[in-house]
Parts: C-alpha cells; sequence; structure tokens
C-alpha cells in the first residue's frame, strides 16, 4: 500500500512531540518513538514505512531542530513540510 505522508507529517509531527517543552530541547522524551510509530500506523502507514520515517527523520534533525520544525509545521509552514517529505519520500 502505498501512503501519502502530506496529510500524516502533521500528525507525525503532533504526535511525536505531544508534551515536549522548550526544557525538552536536548533529548526527545522516551514515549516519541512509540507516539511516531502509533500514529503512523493509525493513519495507513506500515510498519516498515513508519519504522523507515522515524529513522530517517531522528538522522535529519536534532531534538531542538525537530521541535522547531514541529513548530513551524503546526503553523501551516510548507517548506518545511516540503523538507519533511523529501526526507521520508523512499519510505514505503
Amino acid at each position: 500500500m502505498k501512503i501519502s505522508f502530506l496529510p500524516l507529517t502533521t500528525i507525525f509531527f503532533t504526535a511525536l512531540l505531544s508534551g515536549c517543552s522548550e526544557s525538552d530541547s536536548e533529548q526527545l522524551p522516551p514515549y516519541t518513538k512509540l507516539n511516531f510509530i502509533s500514529s503512523c500506523l493509525a493513519s495507513g502507514g506500515n510498519n516498515q514505512a513508519c519504522e523507515c520515517s522515524y529513522k530517517k527523520l531522528m538522522r535529519a534533525y536534532s531534538p531542538a531542530e525537530f521541535m522547531a520544525a514541529d513548530k513551524k509545521i503546526a503553523s501551516g509552514d510548507k517548506i518545511v513540510l516540503k523538507q519533511l517529505l523529501n526526507i521520508t519520500k523512499d519510505c514505503k
């Protein structure tokens, strides 16, 4: 099944970072991966695509950068959204 990551990205980032505050900028909470994978699977992704996406995003962003990207996507920033899609495009 091919899934579209465009509508999923906001869900991913929201679930991934729920509960983070500015003081968490050096490390993401331990439940981050579980939230990400659960949201991805619930949105129609398969386990392989969800794991791949998570790994690629964790390599591409530091925790602080990831939190900043989340805020930008939540505010409707299409440039950051396109960057995210480019990072995860090969995950299927």
